[in-house]
């Protein structure tokens, strides 16, 4: 979860800057004015950050800071590559949206994964 926050500022705290800087002083009045299509936006560039950078290296810039890696969960532990991080990345949508049970399922997992791990066939492992 900490290398998650780390990485939603990593893309908020920049776009946020980009869209005050493009706007100035009608920012505001514009966000207000339709909500819906920046915070897609900001969607759709946040998955494609967690998308790519966990598929190909196991690991986003929060991750990195934290020594974690995201790999297959078998023995050999290589990176996920992107049809599984696609996979992923759905169903960790899904399950923070069922109140975030996909999450909480990690309480009762033996390996401690949420729905988005067991179900990618992945795992958030140290990295050494």
């Amino acid at each position: 979860m900490a290398a998650f926050a780390i990485d939603l500022l990593f893309i908020f705290l920049p776009l946020t800057l980009a869209w005050w800087l493009s706007f100035k002083s009608e920012s505001m009045s514009i966000f207000e004015a339709d909500r819906i299509t920046p915070v897609c936006l900001f969607g759709v560039i946040f998955g494609a950050y967690i998308l790519l950078s966990e598929s190909f290296g196991g690991q986003s810039p929060g991750k990195m800071l934290l020594r974690l890696r995201v790999v297959e969960d078998d023995k050999y532990q290589k990176p996920i590559g992107l049809p599984h991080a696609a996979g992923r990345l759905a169903l960790l949508a899904l399950g923070t949206s069922v109140l975030g049970l996909g999450l909480l399922a990690a309480l009762w997992d033996s390996k401690r994964r949420p729905w988005h791990d067991r179900y990618s066939g992945s795992i958030v492992r140290k990295k050494a």
